[in-house]
């Protein structure tokens, strides 16, 4: 039989890893979030100044050309990292961590059984495994598209 002592130091070793992969995935989402506004406003702010710019006729035409090209370079950025789909994985995949933070430090016994343990252990493995696929699936940059209309 294992002893309780060892149980307990167990639970608080996963709850610390779930602790700090929480804390992790909230400032990915914040980040991936403030990354895609930022270029937004940038895109926002070029486009007005180069409207502006050209209604005054203060600055050259090749000056508000330049200007003009960086919407659409932030846009294109900003389609292409997909900034709003990743903050929200972030979130997603943090709801999940913390629904297995609280079943192990809220919802069980102190000190958990072993099999408790394992098996808040497999549930975050299999979570990993499951948001990894959907991560490859939905946000890896790859040639994917490339190969395919190469075969046509």
């Amino acid at each position: 039989m294992v002893e309780t002592s060892t149980l307990q130091t167990k639970a608080d070793e996963l709850a610390g890893i779930l602790k700090v992969d929480r804390r992790n995935e909230h400032l990915r989402a914040r980040t991936n979030h403030w990354t895609g506004m930022t270029l937004m406003i940038m895109a926002i702010l070029a486009s007005a100044f180069a409207g502006l710019g050209g209604l005054s006729a203060k600055l050259g035409a090749q000056t508000i050309g330049a200007i003009a090209l960086i919407p659409g370079a932030f846009a294109l950025l900003s389609t292409t990292i997909k900034c709003d789909g990743r903050a929200m994985w972030h979130y997603r995949k943090k709801r999940e961590l913390d629904a297995l933070w609280r079943r192990l430090k809220v919802e069980m016994p102190v000190p958990p059984t072993a099999d408790q343990i394992a098996l808040i252990s497999a549930e975050r493995s299999a979570l990993d495994k499951k948001l990894d696929t959907e991560w490859e699936k939905e946000f890896a940059l790859g040639w994917g598209w490339f190969h395919a209309k190469g075969k046509k």
